[in-house]
């Protein structure tokens, strides 16, 4: 029998750290791209190696499996979890969405080890989710020398400190 159905393709959630509030968010996020993708979650804290679940999977981290799927993926996104050393595909994406980097080591403890740092995980993407144009300019192309593609969804609790509410409309037609 010939398949009709177009296979999906393959997008791997990398969630940083898992918590119940973590897994809600994605959740809804499942529901609008399950029929889009076949969708696996990796999570540290797991019993077994993967837990099917109605429209994903949940898979254990730092399992062979897991290995397999951050290489396999047509899209992986990441919450600033991958190591520089992980050697990726050249078929897949990698979509940071992590914007911790800058408020964890900017200005407070920013020394050596944490620019290095920052200029390593500027290399591991492909494409970075950015809050705001402060945040694209300041923290990924200044700070980090970040020179790939980045997408500005914005965060309304952040665009008001940058922006007037003008700027911040005529930004988003």
């Amino acid at each position: 029998m010939v398949n009709i159905m177009p296979e999906l393709k393959k997008l791997l959630l990398n969630p940083s750290a898992y918590n119940k509030r973590t897994m809600e968010d994605i959740k809804r996020y499942i529901y609008i791209y399950k029929d889009k993708f076949e969708i696996n979650v990796l999570l540290n804290e797991l019993d077994s190696e993967i837990v099917e679940k109605e429209g994903y999977n949940l898979v254990k981290n730092v399992t062979s499996y897991g290995d397999y799927l951050k290489y396999t993926s047509d899209y992986v996104i990441d919450a600033g979890s991958l190591k520089s050393y992980f050697r990726r595909s050249s078929k897949n994406t990698w979509v940071s969405i992590w914007h911790g980097i800058p408020y964890k080591k900017m200005f407070i403890d920013f020394d050596e080890k944490s620019l290095n740092d920052g200029l390593e995980y500027a290399e591991s993407y492909d494409i970075m989710i950015s809050m705001s144009p402060y945040y694209t300019e300041t923290f990924l192309r200044n700070s980090m020398l970040y020179s790939g593609e980045v997408k500005e969804i914005g965060s309304a609790k952040i665009d008001k400190l940058f922006a007037s509410e003008e700027e911040i409309l005529l930004a988003v037609q």
